[in-house]
C-alpha cells in the first residue's frame, strides 16, 4: 500500500531529517525534491 507525505522545509534551518518506516522490511523509499 503506497503513503505519501510532503515535508515543507521553505523556512527551516540547516539540519538532517530522518524518516523511520515501521512495517514490511523491503520497503522501497522514493524521494522527490520539489521547488515552487
Amino acid at each position: 500500500q503506497s503513503c505519501g507525505f510532503l515535508v515543507d522545509t521553505t523556512n527551516a534551518v540547516t539540519g538532517v531529517l530522518n524518516v523511520t518506516v515501521n512495517g514490511p522490511t523491503k520497503v522501497q523509499p522514493d524521494y522527490k525534491a520539489v521547488t515552487e
